[in-house]
């Protein structure tokens, strides 16, 4: 976690890759580390990685939080111009630092561009100067995240650890997202 917070604090341009078995602790350290940059006042987004959908969705939220307007989300959206180069110009271009956590990317096509890889700075997991970007999966091999991600590999918590994240979760059932924002 100390590393993961001294690359927030200085502004680390590498991606921050999380890894290890489902129900090891990597979405409670992204959590953690939200909590820490919203308390440093980062302007904080939690994206879920999921399927397809759901980060197209997370994206334009983004987009949206950074103010690009609505006309071009919807040309961006509707194919005319790059939702991907959006967002991340948008981002890039952030007024405040920024914690930007990706959630359960498992199936790596869902953040690739279409005809690359998850790390190769032209899908929707990139570094930025303005920003930290951290991506939670099970997947953690480097060749696939590039040479601009950091993976980490993520132990199984401690039982009180355990213990602690459950009851976050069973009090705000399929809603980390507003939980992450409400911190």
């Amino acid at each position: 976690m100390a590393d993961l917070k001294r690359a927030l604090a200085e502004g680390h341009e590498q991606v921050q890759v999380l890894h290890g078995l489902g129900g090891c602790g990597k979405t409670t350290a992204a959590l953690r580390l939200a909590r820490h940059a919203r308390d440093l006042g980062h302007q904080v987004f939690w994206v879920s990685g999921t399927t397809n959908e759901r980060l197209l969705t997370g994206m334009s939220q983004v987009a949206r939080e950074l103010g690009v307007a609505e006309e071009d989300l919807s040309r961006a959206w509707a194919g005319q111009s790059s939702a991907l180069d959006l967002v991340w110009r948008c981002l890039d271009r952030a007024g405040e630092r920024w914690l930007l956590v990706v959630d359960t990317v498992d199936d790596l096509s869902v953040v690739a561009s279409e005809h690359g890889l998850p790390g190769d700075g032209t899908g929707w997991i990139r570094p930025s100067r303005s920003g930290l970007t951290v991506v939670t999966s099970r997947v953690g091999n480097p060749l696939l995240w590039g040479t601009e991600a950091v993976c980490r590999a993520v132990g199984m918590l401690s039982a009180e650890d355990g213990g602690r994240s459950s009851l976050i979760w069973r009090e705000t059932p399929g809603r980390r997202r507003t939980l992450v924002r409400s911190l």
